[in-house]
């Protein structure tokens, strides 16, 4: 019987790198990807197949050449639990090595993301596991946010529509938001200080350049005391 663990869920908001995969210890063959490494004393192994988008792993009993399916099962027993916690800790490893966030799609969004990284260095973070399509930017001398990307409804701007949206909120100056606001592509923060802070939509309705721009105060404004 086989029973292979399909991780193809694993990966509904990350995308492989591939370029890591060698790194972590996957060989290439015929188009396949594999991954082997041994747990439990060397009693077993974990073994992670890679074939376009199929993903699927499984656990080898090595005394008896035969898939371990019982890690895959709700058996509790304490055997049973410590070669599944070895186990699903080579998979944490995996894709947290071999994969990275990717939940925005907007290309605009894509080009804020390049522009961080070769601008400033800076990439996104997924701090919050309650909250996975919510990354910040933050400036690599001092630690501070000057970026936020999201994605939520329109309705948070008072928009009559349950729309999910991609923006960025940007620091703009205490009290000086009112400037840019025009509730059309930039609004007053979302989850921010509407004092300080603003929201723009990541949908191409203002350009580059003129977001580029604000991405550019707000990182300047982030090496302000307040």
């Amino acid at each position: 019987m086989i029973f292979l663990r399909n991780l193809s869920g694993e990966f509904k908001n990350r995308c492989l790198d591939y370029n890591k995969l060698e790194i972590f210890g996957f060989s290439l063959n015929d188009n396949n990807y594999c991954y082997e490494r041994l747990i439990c004393n060397d009693e077993f192994k974990v073994i992670i197949n890679i074939n376009g988008s199929d993903i699927f792993s499984k656990v080898m009993e090595l005394s008896t050449c035969e898939e371990y399916i019982l890690v895959d099962t709700d058996s509790c027993g304490a055997f049973v639990c410590s070669i599944r916690e070895e186990y699903e800790k080579v998979i944490t490893e995996f894709i947290n090595s071999c994969s990275f966030i990717d939940v925005f799609k907007e290309k605009q969004s894509r080009r804020v993301i390049s522009y961080f990284k070769s601008k400033y260095n800076n990439e996104l973070e997924f701090l919050w596991d309650s909250l996975p399509r919510a990354g910040v930017i933050r400036n690599n001398s001092n630690n501070k946010w000057y970026g936020i990307m999201m994605i939520i409804p329109k309705n948070k701007f008072g928009i009559d529509s349950n729309e999910m949206i991609e923006i960025i909120n940007l620091k703009y100056g205490k009290d000086m938001c009112g400037e840019v606001v025009n509730n059309f592509n930039i609004f007053g923060a979302y989850h921010m200080s509407k004092r300080s802070w603003i929201s723009v939509l990541l949908n191409d309705s203002l350009s580059d350049e003129e977001l580029f721009k604000l991405i550019d105060r707000s990182y300047e404004m982030s090496f302000k005391k307040n």
